[in-house]
């Protein structure tokens, strides 16, 4: 990977913003870095790269050779650098505004242990609308000619961070792990900086691997044009019977964590866990998880799309049919994160779990819209069967599942995310549908026995690692909080 020129951190002013920042006070939205010991700063970072394409037999070869680009990075590190553990959680920001989902999923995971996480922009379509529309003054630099160039900025950001210039953005303290995450497009854009070679090509010095694991977040790679990200802009989709779209002796450990959405679409592209030192691997699918779900509060919410408002745009509908899930998928996730970091920094190795069945008839079940979506195998409650099994679908009160209807006229398709029409956009998004009193009685026989066995679930969970304690004790406390079946209450509870 290439050499890079870090240029920061910009300065900040009322009327000078970040697009994206973690926290913004006036609306109280987003995650409070003051409140946790944590600050961050905007870095310009400037760098070079090769974009690559296919030729007839699907091989990488070199298209442009030595392509410019400035782009951004975010830094979110503890205040007092003697607090950093080593850790930096990287994330290719997102099509969608150039969020980072990663961090509204585990920040305060992250800044209980001590990481610090970097944000980087790699797509064209928000990078071009950052300079020429939300911040012409502040991000007149910006500029990613190719889509191709994404690896190569991830490379080279990567590398930098495990060096001299990492240290300098972490106080003077030597980043010892780097984890890449990313979740759907970015998700997909990492499993191709995986198997494109891009991966064996970022070392360190001494020959090591400039990334520690990869935690690769609803992608499925079933699904053809969205699951392998393209090489480059214009390159061919990546046949679905090539290897490539596998994880396979990467060198350091991949999850690949995966919603019911995700698993519809996966049949005949999963492959077994391994402990192999070359071929770590762990898939974890969680039943009743959705591609979108809605975040556990305003804590959690990306900032961009107030700041759009603030601007003057619009903020994109999305009205569902159906009640959307209350499953907090991401709690899982930091705990999956933790899971991540035992395995490389102390040797744990993680649990497994046996893996959804995808059934072969689209008849047999709900399904998604696409025609790679297929029926998965569910219980007599229809929530699904088989992976991290959680007090939702264990000691169910609900039926849940990964996909919602639009409401008509109310679902607008964000801009420039891939999504072909309201009823897809309504697709990806989770449902619970409530068990009626009479059934909850029946099953539990009171309201009490209920809370009792589920709280009890969520205490086996932490025991087997799927939870840590700071999401258990919420989860706990939510149970005890709501009021009983079929009362007045717990009707009108919103989920």
């Amino acid at each position: 990977m290439g050499d890079i020129r870090i240029r920061g951190p910009l300065a900040v002013s009322a009327a000078d913003t970040m697009f994206g920042p973690s926290y913004l006070p006036d609306s109280n939205t987003g995650f409070d870095l003051g409140a946790v010991g944590y600050v961050e700063d905007e870095y310009l970072v400037d760098g070079a790269a090769t974009v690559y394409d296919y030729d007839a037999a699907f091989k990488r070869v070199v298209r442009s050779e030595g392509v410019d680009y400035v782009t951004r990075i975010i830094v979110r590190r503890p205040t007092d650098p003697a607090d950093f553990d080593g850790t930096v959680h990287l994330e290719p920001l997102h099509l969608d505004n150039d969020r980072g989902i990663s961090w509204h999923a585990v920040a305060p995971y992250i800044a209980r242990s001590g990481a610090a996480w970097v944000g980087v922009s790699v797509y064209p379509f928000p990078v071009n609308r950052m300079r020429d529309v939300i911040n012409p003054t502040r991000y007149a630099e910006l500029s990613i000619p190719d889509g191709g160039l994404a690896y190569g900025i991830m490379g080279d950001v990567a590398a930098a961070l495990r060096g001299e210039q990492g240290t300098a953005l972490l106080g003077g303290r030597t980043v010892e792990r780097l984890y890449l995450s990313g979740w759907s497009a970015t998700g997909s854009i990492i499993r191709t900086f995986v198997n494109e070679g891009f991966h064996a090509e970022c070392r360190l010095a001494d020959g090591s691997y400039a990334v520690s694991g990869y935690l690769v977040c609803i992608s499925g790679a079933g699904d053809p044009p969205r699951g392998y990200w393209p090489i480059s802009d214009g390159s061919p989709v990546l046949p679905e019977a090539d290897h490539r779209r596998f994880f396979d002796n990467v060198g350091v450990p991949v999850f690949e964590i995966l919603s019911e959405f995700e698993a519809e679409s996966n049949a005949g592209f999963g492959r077994p866990d391994s402990d192999e030192p070359s071929d770590e691997y762990r898939l974890y699918q969680i039943p009743g998880g959705s591609h979108h779900q809605l975040p556990a509060g305003p804590e959690m919410q990306s900032t961009q799309p107030v700041q759009l408002e603030m601007l003057g745009f619009t903020r994109p509908r999305a009205e569902m049919n159906e009640e959307p899930t209350d499953l907090r998928m991401t709690f899982i996730v930091r705990a999956l994160f933790e899971l991540m970091d035992r395995w490389v920094r102390d040797g744990c190795v993680p649990p497994r779990v046996e893996p959804f069945t995808v059934l072969d008839l689209r008849e047999l079940g709900p399904h998604g819209l696409w025609s790679h979506a297929f029926p998965l195998w569910r219980d007599r409650h229809g929530n699904a069967i088989g992976g991290i099994r959680t007090h939702w679908v264990e000691i169910p009160d609900s039926t849940y599942l990964p996909h919602s209807t639009p409401k008509p006229g109310c679902v607008d398709i964000p801009p420039g995310v891939p999504i072909p029409g309201p009823e897809f956009v309504a697709d990806i998004r989770g449902q619970r549908i409530r068990f009626t009193t009479e059934k909850l009685v029946a099953l539990y026989g009171s309201f009490e026995t209920y809370l009792n066995r589920a709280s009890a679930h969520i205490d086996s969970m932490v025991d087997a690692g799927w939870l840590l304690e700071p999401e258990a004790r919420e989860l706990t406390e939510q149970l005890h909080a709501r009021p009983p079946w079929g009362t007045a209450a717990e009707l009108l509870q919103p989920a």
